[in-house]
């Protein structure tokens, strides 16, 4: 067993990559994991479906909701933890698939809201992981600083994202969600590029264990998948090349099906334990199956398992038919068209607090993004676009599979949300939004840095100064220059935007500087 062990080669650490992604994880964490600015003892927003569903847990009473399952357990974890002797305090007659009659959670919320701070905190993470694998740094050690800096602006640029930082603070899914998404490709990367077997044994778990997880979250992260799953036939097409082409398609389809098979009996295995915590009945129960209506009112089991599921699914179907339709005519409507998104239109007041009088002042929780991040994500898809339509048509320019994957990511998860006729919001453009970050982290290492390089010397060529001295490596100083710009920009629209985040005070001309599209961002004043 010794020499076994003593065989084992692992891959050398790279500790510059290490200290960055931890770095980044500080950072990220103190923005959102620092001393809470929203109520503590009030529910906020979707707060009042998920907050109810995950106390209904913990007294097994029965609720409904169309999401996944995964998402859930550490919303579950942190309640119970932050709140020893919950059996006492909830009152189940109260609990339902959301707050209803006023009801608010009489449990501490903090725990309820570490996790989804915790996993927000691991984002940016995850993002410099993924620029940083997608870069591809092996084929370009000639731009060394370029490999790690401009992934780590990507991964920055997200730390410092408004309104992630918002929905991360809350007791929401959407932070397992955005991770799940971000892990699915990364693992489908690293199997795509396994060079050894026991590295594509390994790879191929963990994409079984993401692709599980992801189905089992939302299904707005099911767009990751197919990508995932083409990056598995891309790598079983091109690694057995003693076959011939049909056989080696043939096998990466069955490889990205058997993925797909067993990360779904993940997902159903997250239903079995969910029926099995929810043994009492509730109002939403009454739309269920007869034969399990009434065994959550006897306390029997005797409905079969697949019944149950495949009920829960109809139900979802049915969902979907019972929200409304987006109507601006209302004078409290929140719900946004998906073409206006990319600009940030019509952000949701969570919470709000108005003093009036003389010095009147305005504090509220408000999905404002930073619009420089915002921005540059915009910029990123319209020029990479632009690059890859030049690749068409006029010949090879730098655009390559990686730029086209990500362009895809991006239009997978804004276009298909337009011919739906129900009211969506501004968060459902969120992961879109990432992947906007990406293709403007992609676009800078392709073609701003190199051009940046070439123009550089003739600049300092016409300085006569010393400063000539620092362009020994054009590409390592257009690097820093590009990095030190963008990460101050990026910081100072953090910084304008915070009283949103943060629930700071403003008064009126502080409330109404920071509006840079009135109409579409639909924010006034509340006083007179």
């Amino acid at each position: 067993m010794r020499n076994r062990l003593s065989k084992l080669k692992f891959p050398k650490l790279d500790y510059l990559f290490v200290a960055m992604a931890l770095s980044l994880f500080v950072i990220s964490a103190i923005f959102r994991m620092g001393i809470p600015t929203e109520p503590r003892d009030k529910m906020i927003f979707d707060e009042n479906y998920f907050v109810v569903q995950t106390e209904s847990y913990m007294v097994n009473r029965y609720f409904y909701d169309p999401h996944g399952i995964f998402g859930r357990i550490p919303l579950l974890v942190g309640h119970i933890l932050a709140n020893p002797g919950y059996e006492e305090k909830l009152e189940p007659d109260k609990l339902a698939d959301k707050s209803e009659n006023g009801y608010q959670s009489p449990l501490n919320l903090d725990g309820i809201r570490f996790f989804p701070k915790l996993i927000g905190s691991l984002i940016p993470v995850l993002m410099f992981v993924l620029c940083y694998q997608l870069i591809n740094h092996k084929r370009n050690k000639e731009r060394a600083i370029a490999n790690y800096l401009i992934p780590y602006l990507g991964g920055l640029a997200i730390a410092f994202e408004n309104a992630l930082i918002l929905d991360s603070r809350i007791a929401l899914l959407s932070q397992p969600m955005f991770a799940m998404m971000l892990l699915t490709l990364i693992a489908g990367i690293r199997y795509m590029r396994a060079r050894t077997r026991s590295g594509t044994i390994w790879a191929f778990i963990f994409l079984v264990l993401c692709v599980g997880l992801t189905l089992g979250t939302k299904m707005v992260a099911y767009s990751v998948i197919p990508f995932a799953l083409l990056m598995v036939i891309w790598k079983e097409y091109h690694s057995l090349e003693n076959m011939r082409p049909v056989r080696r398609l043939a096998a990466g389809i069955i490889t990205s099906l058997l993925i797909v098979y067993l990360g779904f009996l993940m997902y159903l295995g997250s239903f079995i334990w969910h029926f099995d915590q929810l043994h009492t009945y509730g109002p939403s129960a009454a739309s269920a199956l007869e034969s399990y209506q009434k065994d959550l009112k006897e306390g029997t089991n005797e409905t079969p398992f697949l019944a149950k599921y495949w009920d829960w699914q109809q139900r979802s179907l049915r969902y979907q038919q019972y929200v409304p339709e987006l109507d601006y005519t209302k004078p409290d409507e929140i719900g946004s068209l998906w073409i206006n998104w990319p600009i940030n239109a019509r952000p949701i007041q969570y919470w709000t607090e108005f003093t009036s009088g003389a010095n009147a002042t305005y504090a509220g929780l408000v999905t404002l993004g930073n619009p420089v991040v915002w921005a540059l994500g915009l910029i990123g898809v319209l020029l990479l676009t632009g690059f890859g339509v030049a690749r068409l048509l006029i010949g090879k320019n730098g655009f390559g599979w990686t730029h086209a994957l990500v362009l895809a990511l991006y239009f997978a998860n804004w276009l298909p949300f337009a011919p739906i006729r129900r009211v969506m919001y501004i968060y459902h453009y969120y992961p879109a939004l990432i992947f906007s970050v990406i293709a403007f982290t992609l676009f800078c290492y392709t073609f701003v840095v190199p051009r940046l390089a070439q123009v550089l010397p003739v600049l300092v060529s016409k300085i006569k100064t010393r400063a000539k001295i620092v362009l020994h490596n054009p590409l390592e100083v257009s690097t820093v220059i590009i990095f030190v710009s963008l990460l101050i920009a990026i910081v100072i629209g953090f910084y304008i935007y915070a009283p949103f985040t943060y629930k700071l005070p403003l008064n009126k001309d502080q409330f109404e500087a920071r509006l840079i599209f009135y109409k579409e961002w639909n924010l006034k004043w509340p006083g007179k």
